[in-house]
């Protein structure tokens, strides 16, 4: 077995898959949940008609997962033409909007207690800072010499007589920021809610949205445009990672440029 798979790897695989992915592979094998039988049968091909029916079923959207489908109507610019009020303004139906509630998105995330980043947040802001170490005339001047003794000259820059420089305050990430803060102060100095347990801790959470044009394959022009959260309570060498799959879907709009030009 093991050699029929090395084989495979050198005389095929190695082509495209690296040796983290053959172990991947090694890891999939030997899991508990795979059973070689079930393989009866199975081919590529079919993998893909099973994938493409999947998709054809509409449920990448799927409602039970959350999501929802809507239209929104967009107000058109008229040529030369003086519109008296704003009602009167012709719109265009955009449809096929699919969308998720953020409330019940945000909370479906950080409920989740399996969750591999449920310890990563960081729900205190905090202020960090750097202290810079002392310069070398500092160093010299704090053991001073019998002929450099003398007391340091009015006007000398902070670290060239012994004197450490200040700390500088250092900024990386949303939740050492000074809005961080300053929303922190406010929800502490607000009441609490009266049917909120004792233990219930209240806490600001940053929300970051992006979006960016997106092609739904390899070939064709289907262009969609999914706007993705993130928490800004998580460090940025977090969500930074492709592989760490920290953005959260939250809708997709449809492109309307072809429909309307």
């Amino acid at each position: 077995t093991q050699f029929r798979l090395v084989d495979w790897f050198y005389g095929r695989g190695s082509e495209v898959l690296s040796l983290e992915r053959f172990d991947d592979l090694l890891d999939i094998i030997r899991s508990k949940g795979f059973t070689p039988k079930d393989l009866e049968g199975f081919t590529a091909r079919k993998a893909e008609r099973l994938l493409e029916a999947w998709a054809e079923d509409d449920k990448i959207f799927h409602p039970e997962n959350g999501w929802h489908e809507s239209s929104v109507h967009i107000p058109m610019p008229c040529t030369k033409v003086t519109q008296t009020s704003e009602s009167e303004v012709p719109t265009y139906e955009v449809r096929g909007l699919h969308h998720r509630n953020i409330v019940d998105l945000v909370a479906g995330c950080l409920s989740d207690k399996n969750s591999r980043f449920a310890h990563s947040y960081h729900w205190i802001p905090s202020k960090l800072y750097w202290d810079p170490p002392a310069s070398e005339t500092a160093k010299t001047s704090a053991n001073p010499t019998p002929s450099s003794a003398s007391s340091p000259q009015a006007g000398q820059p902070q670290g060239s007589a012994g004197i450490p420089p200040p700390p500088l305050r250092v900024y990386t990430d949303t939740f050492n920021s000074d809005a961080m803060n300053a929303e922190e102060d406010i929800i502490r100095k607000m009441p609490r809610v009266h049917s909120d347990p004792q233990d219930v801790e209240y806490a600001v959470l940053p929300v970051l949205l992006w979006s960016d044009e997106t092609v739904l394959s390899s070939f064709g022009s289907a262009k969609l445009w999914p706007i993705y959260l993130y928490f800004g309570s998580l460090s940025k060498y977090i969500r930074g990672r492709p592989t760490e799959f920290a953005a959260h879907h939250l809708a997709y709009i449809p492109d309307v440029r072809p429909l309307i030009a």
